[in-house]
């Protein structure tokens, strides 16, 4: 008949080598989510209305820690999806000879800590100035689609609710 001696000599190293594999693998994974979350772009919006500044405009900026693919970028205006920003510019029946864009195409990067305006304009020249800057606040909103570089992708809007489609 085998003791308990004899039986707790045989499961113990295995009991403690099972233990080990599980603490291992917990620490891979901890790991692993560690790596993941050092590329993980963290992009915002900024929205300068302030007169006084030499730009007004929408900006988009990266302050990382990963770098941002560009998927898509969505103007909404009144709550309606636009084509692109001259058509957005078209509804606010703005001056396009005064408004400054950028439009990303499919798989465009943003560096970490990078910065660029989307809809803007310069404040030296007052024509319109203040149509402008009650589009950009009251009228327009800009939705980014955006992955880090291992394919986790999100979703952006320059300010909450006004990027949904409303149906009548």
């Amino acid at each position: 008949m085998i003791s308990i001696w004899h039986a707790a000599r045989f499961w113990f190293p295995i009991i403690v080598s099972v233990l080990a594999a599980g603490f291992s693998g917990a620490q891979w994974y901890e790991t692993r989510e560690m790596k993941l979350m050092l590329l993980t772009p963290s992009l915002g919006f900024f929205i300068q209305t302030d007169d006084t500044e030499p730009i007004v405009g929408i900006q988009v900026y990266n302050s990382g820690p990963g770098p941002t693919i560009i998927k898509e970028v969505t103007y909404y205006v009144d709550l309606k999806s636009v084509r692109d920003s001259e058509e957005a510019i078209d509804y606010g029946r703005l001056d396009q000879n005064l408004i400054q864009t950028q439009d990303f195409v499919p798989d465009d990067t943003m560096a970490v800590n990078s910065n660029i305006w989307l809809f803007s304009r310069r404040t030296k020249n007052h024509k319109q100035l203040n149509q402008f800057i009650d589009f950009i606040d009251e009228h327009l909103a800009v939705k980014i689609r955006y992955c880090s570089i291992d394919g986790r992708c999100q979703e952006r809007c320059s300010i909450k609710g006004r990027c949904s489609v409303q149906y009548p």
